[in-house]
């Protein structure tokens, strides 16, 4: 009797493809999004750069890797079109998310965080460090030049000059100082709204 004839062999392959289509319908329905991180509210100069919120810990590589994939996997011209639309675009706005550049903290980070801010023992040694003071940065803490240079994403911050009397009189005061800052980002943060 070969595999094929063998009923047993038949009904555990029928078995298994049920299962799968009904665990596959049950992930759909009952977890649309599930991973992804919505964290409207939350900005930091990196995730601003690829018009994405922000995350606890720093995610270089991953928010690299958006940078880099967002340039290939959008709607801008038919190719791009052609590469977002494929299974490999589908793939990579689960793994890496989706900006929004107008407003950063409306985009999606997708399942992968980058391994600092995915749960396990790198996050928590990671958060157990800065809780003992070790000087490790946040991702808020970081100044996403670089990123900002690969993503391509204009420079949200009011260009300076030294001197001269050529800028506007509130322009000083309506850049928020570190305090107020920190102090609006954990009041957003605790809300978790825009």
């Amino acid at each position: 009797m070969t595999k094929c004839s063998n009923p047993n062999h038949r009904l555990m392959i029928s078995a298994t493809i049920a299962g799968g289509a009904a665990l596959s319908a049950l992930l759909v329905v009952a977890a649309p999004g599930a991973g992804q991180a919505h964290a409207h509210g939350y900005s930091t100069p990196s995730g601003d750069a690829v018009g994405r919120p922000g995350l606890d810990n720093p995610a270089p590589v991953m928010r690299l890797a958006q940078a880099i994939g967002d340039h290939f996997y959008n709607q801008n011209t038919p190719l791009n079109k052609a590469f977002d639309d494929s299974p490999a675009g589908q793939n990579y706005h689960t793994m890496f998310g989706s900006p929004d550049y107008e407003t950063p903290t409306h985009g999606s980070n997708g399942t992968f965080k980058g391994v600092l801010n995915m749960p396990g023992a790198l996050k928590d040694a990671y958060n157990g460090a800065q809780a003992a003071g070790r000087g490790l940065p946040e991702e808020e803490d970081l100044p996403g030049t670089v990123i900002r240079a690969v993503s391509g994403a204009p420079d949200p911050t009011p260009h300076e000059t030294s001197g001269g009397g050529s800028e506007a009189p509130h322009a000083a005061a309506s850049i928020p100082t570190k305090c107020t800052a920190a102090v609006i980002r954990a009041t957003l943060r605790a809300q978790g709204s825009c």
